[in-house]
């Protein structure tokens, strides 16, 4: 049986079903389950002539859909008796849902992610904006913690954290601070102490100049001035919080004994040895230190003086190991 004979006979039979009485004729809908383009009388081959613009096909029913033509069947519930049905207002024709059948590829596309509302695609890192660590930086003339936070893009109090020291403290050129940063390719390990040759640390430190220093056992950190001293250094606390800071290091008291200590200097750690016996001449007059005190390093010796057991230049095997102590902190 052909499509057009189908067509004959269902359109036969609806002329029957209509002339029976009590029948109430509805807006004609035509259903067609799909089997595909070539199931569809649109899609059987020969010329166009008749069929419509050769440019529009005509719909297509996908296998396994249903495609339905005209406005959806008015059920005889909604009649009363005895009533004409009418044609339902246009708001309702508007809220009536459609019944064309949706294709599947369609179907599939409505529940795709919507690609403005998808996030970024995973790269596998992290998009934290924390610190990734810190790198070393060598203090120069006419720093201070704010224009560094300005020009690494930091914090003030943030570089002073990394570094182990106050906001407010003053910054000495050599000194060497820790710098956070968010770059995973500058961090940098921290600097560690190294044994230092004396004549080598002689010519580096600068009679004058300050360099921080930290007592490797209390983790004490204080600052000292070179003024002098040419087989070690004599140095002198810059003020009286630092006096103060070595005296607790010692219980309160001057004293020979020797403590192992790391010097900074020209953006360098270096081992050392020190005692806290003041002698001899100062030259700063506000740190509450009455005269200086002695820091040795690698292959220095004493001067000789009146304040020696021999009178003469002596390596001091006490203040030796204490520098080798230091070496790595």
């Amino acid at each position: 049986m052909t499509w057009r004979s189908l067509a004959i006979g269902t359109l036969i039979s609806l002329i029957v079903v209509l002339s029976l009485p009590g029948v109430v004729p509805a807006p004609a809908t035509a259903c067609l389950t799909g089997l595909g383009p070539a199931a569809a009388p649109w899609a059987a081959p020969g010329p166009a002539v008749g069929r419509g613009p050769a440019a529009n096909p005509g719909p297509t029913v996908d296998p396994g859909s249903t495609a339905c033509i005209g406005p959806a069947p008015v059920s005889a519930a909604s009649v009363s008796a005895g009533s004409t049905p009418t044609e339902p207002p246009a708001t309702a024709r508007a809220a009536t849902p459609s019944r064309t059948a949706i294709p599947v590829q369609a179907a599939a596309a409505s529940k795709a992610p919507n690609p403005s509302q998808a996030g970024p695609p995973s790269t596998g890192q992290s998009s934290g904006s924390g610190p990734a660590g810190a790198f070393n930086y060598t203090v120069a003339p006419g720093d201070d913690l704010n224009r560094l936070a300005s020009r690494f893009r930091t914090k003030a109090a943030a570089i002073a954290a990394a570094s182990g020291i106050p906001v407010g403290q003053t910054l000495y050129p050599g000194m060497v601070l820790r710098v956070p940063t968010t770059d995973p390719a500058r961090v940098e390990p921290p600097l560690k102490a190294e044994a230092v040759p004396w004549d080598e640390v002689d010519a580096l430190w600068a009679v004058g100049t300050v360099a921080q220093v930290t007592d490797i056992e209390t983790g004490n950190v204080f600052y000292v001035m070179r003024r002098g001293g040419w087989a070690h250094a004599d140095v002198e606390p810059v003020s009286a919080e630092d006096t103060a800071t070595i005296l607790s290091d010692y219980g309160g008291h001057y004293s020979w004994a020797r403590r192992s200590v790391v010097v900074v200097v020209a953006g360098r750690r270096i081992a050392a040895s020190q005692n806290f016996m003041p002698h001899g001449r100062k030259s700063l007059a506000s740190n509450d230190f009455p005269g200086h005190f002695c820091i040795h390093f690698l292959g220095s010796t004493t001067h000789g003086s009146v304040y020696t057991s021999n009178g003469v230049p002596t390596l001091d095997p006490e203040h030796q190991r204490h520098v080798l102590q230091a070496v790595g902190h």
